[in-house]
């Protein structure tokens, strides 16, 4: 794409190919362009929202066979650019993300686009109205430029709909579920930034596996209206970005009370009036406390029962990583001690599958005569769910969807939550710790025909209701794969969570885009 007077687009995207043509304009591909950078593009008239709405349609294009990280195209992209570009030239930008395409996963409601949880039931369904983040993001200037595949109702990374996803840095490697296909499209630059969701990991095991930033918020910060459940006492939708800086700005127009989700309600008085970008700050980690989770980083493969060799790749970079936190200026508790921790974890997600039916039940419910199917039973009965969620359906029709809150392993894992919550609080507040901190992941992705154990420590954050950003923390040294070091804070503190991360990654700059998918 050629593009008159945009020579000042060199000092602004110095990681993108640029080049002379013969008649003096300048040719570009938007390779690891943030939003931060593309809305400068936008805003300053070295680009049209339509012209960067093609490049990565052209990208997706060239590269979505590979990865199949796509389950649908936004064919009215190209026009909602037109009308932002002349907004633009009228008025000026409609908000901090004018003209910024964004990677929505396939289980968030867009009234102008199918809705499908990658489930073949579900593949002409277009819900009567946007999710209220969807509807959020638009106003703030995005664009829905895509539906990303997903792990089936939100576990995996397979769909009966969009098939298996790819990992861009190797493609016989798992991209890391449920938000698969977001993880993928955003790592190789489909599209710059994206929206996922997470009940036990599902936004930061991508993340890091693409090596992103993945946030998942406190539960009750951001609204979970119009996105299809699979357990609303864990749900939360987070974006999943390249930087520090582009999950803020996301968190800040994602974030708020919404009468339709009223566990939003406890977020009030809580976001910060400044906004989440306030929090930007370079010298964020000095005189903070941050306790290691040691039990989370693997030092014996033999006890793990994982090739050898791997976990310590892993260990390596987070070794690596807390001596850099210490060097900005943290003091680090090594190690921390949460009781029961493992017990807890797994014992307080049991309440998911009691919740699922009745929740994926009132979500059909909602989609009225839209709905393919009424009951996640005809689901079920469809045969058409593909994947390890088909464990979970099958697992939820044994229980009493009416009698669920007097079911006593219920409320015995309610109860486990809040103690694990309670515990968190108590060690860190004896140990005056600012966050905790541990991979969040302690091995490389498995590849796709692999039975491995998990080695993933993403559900902590979900159980207890902590919020928790997972960052890019290096590259393993012979199979360069992705490590991402993991921030837990207490509960709406994501202020701090930004800062911590943010000074993390500014001191460490570990992203490296996927050698496979470089300017087409």
């Amino acid at each position: 794409m050629k593009i008159a007077g945009a020579t000042g687009v060199a000092g602004l995207l110095s990681s993108q190919s640029i080049a002379a043509a013969d008649d003096g304009e300048y040719e570009f591909d938007l390779v690891e362009a943030t939003a931060t950078e593309i809305y400068a593009l936008i805003t300053n008239g070295d680009v049209t929202a339509k012209e960067v709405v093609e490049i990565y349609l052209d990208r997706i294009e060239a590269y979505d066979d590979e990865l199949n990280s796509i389950i649908t195209v936004n064919e009215e992209a190209l026009d909602r650019a037109d009308e932002l570009d002349e907004e633009l030239e009228e008025s000026g930008p409609v908000g901090p993300l004018h003209g910024v395409p964004i990677i929505l996963k396939d289980n968030i409601n867009t009234d102008d686009l199918p809705t499908t949880a990658g489930n073949t039931l579900f593949e002409d369904t277009i819900p009567p109205s946007d999710a209220y983040i969807t509807a959020q993001l638009r106003d703030a200037g995005g664009i829905i430029l895509a539906k990303a595949n997903m792990g089936e109702f939100a576990r995996g990374s397979l769909s009966s709909l969009g098939g298996q996803t790819y990992n861009p840095y190797d493609l016989d490697r798992s991209p890391g579920g449920s938000s698969a296909g977001t993880g993928a499209a955003v790592g190789a630059s489909l599209g710059p930034i994206g929206v996922g969701t997470d009940t036990g990991g599902s936004v930061r095991i991508p993340a890091v596996f693409n090596s992103l930033v993945g946030l998942r918020p406190t539960t009750g910060l951001v609204s979970r209206d119009g996105i299809i459940p699979l357990g609303l006492s864990f749900d939360t939708a987070g974006p999943m970005t390249k930087t520090v800086t582009d999950t803020a700005i996301m968190l800040d127009i994602m974030a708020g009370y919404d009468s339709s989700d009223p566990a939003t309600a406890k977020s009030v008085s809580k976001i910060p009036s400044e906004g989440y970008t306030s929090y930007l700050n370079l010298n964020g980690l000095e005189d903070t406390r941050l306790g290691v989770i040691r039990e989370y980083i693997e030092d014996d493969p033999e006890e793990t029962g994982i090739d050898a060799g791997q976990p310590l790749e892993v260990t390596e970079h987070i070794e690596s990583a807390i001596d850099d936190l210490e060097d900005a200026g943290a003091t680090i508790v090594d190690p921390v001690t949460i009781p029961d921790l493992n017990e807890l974890v797994n014992e307080g997600y049991v309440p998911v599958g009691y919740e699922f039916e009745r929740n994926l039940n009132e979500y059909l419910d909602g989609l009225g005569d839209e709905a393919p199917v009424n009951t996640q039973q005809e689901i079920l009965e469809s045969g058409t769910i593909e994947g390890g969620i088909i464990e979970r359906f099958e697992e939820s029709r044994e229980i009493d969807v009416e009698t669920v809150d007097e079911n006593v392993e219920y409320l015995s894992g309610l109860r486990k939550k809040q103690e694990l919550a309670e515990n968190l609080y108590v060690v860190m507040s004896e140990n005056d710790l600012d966050a905790l901190i541990y991979p969040t992941a302690s091995r490389t992705p498995a590849e796709l025909d692999e039975d491995r154990p998990s080695g993933i420590n993403t559900s902590l954050s979900p159980v207890s209701t902590f919020p928790s950003i997972s960052v890019p923390a290096g590259y393993t040294p012979e199979t360069e794969l992705p490590v991402g070091l993991e921030f837990l804070t207490k509960p709406f503190e994501e202020g701090l969570l930004i800062e911590l991360a943010y000074a993390y990654e500014q001191m460490t700059m570990k992203r490296q885009h996927p050698s496979g998918f470089g300017p087409i």
